[in-house]
């Protein structure tokens, strides 16, 4: 499903774009702050283990599935790909493709989807800092705030950007 490669990595991809589509998603779907560095865990793992690498055409798709799996994982209830294409009606998005995309991220972590305390804490803390190194002004906002603020900035949006990827936050 996912195009790998022979080392993982991040490939055309500005890493503002990922920041970006993570802040739209969560503030759609009412995310925790705990479930994305969850996700963020998981798609790390799965570069790791599968050799993937996340290049313009894929990661969305990679990054959606680690949100799909981390919430399926993380919430003591059903959670159903239904909302998912619901919440996120502007990309053109079908409950079959996120099957897909969920079952092709499982085995490329092998089924690994535990994540350690110890992980979590390291990575909640660079994920803090890198949070306040995008978005100095948005430190002790939520997501949803911190998406309206950023998403506030006026600018050009290059052709090859995917659709609803938002502009960098920081200048």
């Amino acid at each position: 499903m996912f195009e790998c490669e022979t080392m993982c990595g991040i490939e055309g991809v500005n890493p503002e774009w990922i920041y970006r589509f993570t802040l739209i998603v969560a503030s759609n779907l009412q995310l925790d702050e705990e479930l994305l560095v969850t996700a963020t865990i998981l798609l790390e793992r799965a570069c790791r283990l599968a050799h993937l690498v996340l290049t313009e055409a894929n990661w969305q798709s990679v990054l959606l599935a680690a949100i799909i799996v981390a919430a399926k994982t993380h919430y003591d209830e059903s959670v159903w790909l239904g909302d998912f294409v619901s919440r996120l009606r502007m990309y053109p998005l079908s409950a079959a493709f996120l099957h897909t995309v969920e079952m092709a991220l499982l085995r490329a972590l092998r089924y690994n989807v535990i994540v350690r305390p110890s992980s979590y804490y390291r990575y909640s803390a660079e994920i803090a800092t890198l949070h306040d190194n995008f978005c100095p002004y948005a430190r002790s906002m939520s997501c949803g705030l911190a998406y309206r603020a950023c998403a506030s900035k006026n600018a050009a949006w290059p052709a090859h950007r995917p659709v609803g990827v938002c502009v960098p936050c920081a200048d």
